[in-house]
């Protein structure tokens, strides 16, 4: 299990276990934009048991406590989550994905009109006008992995999404905005992530994008959001 031996060996902080979201609409219908707030495919659910299954059993008698996002893709899969670990969610808006602000009836096509070409440096860029800049992201990803880890002493799991999973492992691992790309540190639906402290106060990158639980689902994961 992989909490249980490298918690040992390093005798080190809690770590912070990082889930993306199962399979949502917007991972496999490219008219389907993630600011349209959709859910879980059906393929996405049964992502979101499996993780939660391996989750159960590697926090067994483990002190724990959960994070959401309050958007529905990860907040569905926080449920299936916290059913098997017998607690609740706590949902925190600041763990939602990259903030577009688009109109949530556009389809993914029409927002295409509206998107704005990469600029340099990148902690400028907006995909459109008016929406978080990868800076903006970047500064809320360490703000509120911070906020969290500061209030809990437990093992801290938080659901939420590719983007600000990226940009809170940048933050984590040292980055500067000077230093962002659009994407770091890519993870898969319902993957696992881990983050800790090594016994000479390092922070640490335990494990990316560890997805061994899926090994018998086939996955279509088209549109990273």
């Amino acid at each position: 299990m992989f909490l249980n031996s490298l918690v040992e060996y390093l005798k080190s902080l809690k770590p912070i276990i990082l889930v993306r979201h199962g399979q949502s609409e917007s991972n496999v219908d490219p008219l389907v934009g993630g600011w349209q707030n959709p859910g879980l495919t059906s393929l996405g659910h049964k992502q979101a048991q499996a993780v939660a299954k391996r989750l159960a059993k590697e926090l067994s008698g483990k002190d724990f406590v959960v994070y959401s996002s309050h958007l529905k893709r990860a907040y569905e899969t926080a449920q299936c989550i916290c059913t098997e670990l017998k607690t609740n969610p706590i949902v925190d808006e600041m763990l939602q994905e990259y903030q577009t602000n688009l109109d949530p009836n556009l389809s993914r096509p029409e927002a295409e009109q509206y998107k704005l070409v990469e600029t340099k440096p990148t902690m400028n860029w907006r995909t459109f006008s008016g929406a978080e800049s990868l800076g903006e992201l970047f500064l809320r990803a360490g703000k509120v992995l911070s906020r969290i880890t500061d209030d809990h002493k437990e093992i801290i799991v938080i659901v939420c999404h590719g983007w600000i999973i990226d940009k809170m492992i940048a933050w984590w691992m040292g980055y500067g905005l000077e230093d962002l790309s659009a994407n770091m540190f890519a993870t898969a639906n319902a993957s696992i992530s881990v983050l800790s402290i090594s016994q000479f106060g390092e922070r640490i990158l335990l494990k990316l994008n560890d997805t061994t639980h899926l090994n018998h689902f086939e996955e279509k994961d088209s549109f990273l959001e």
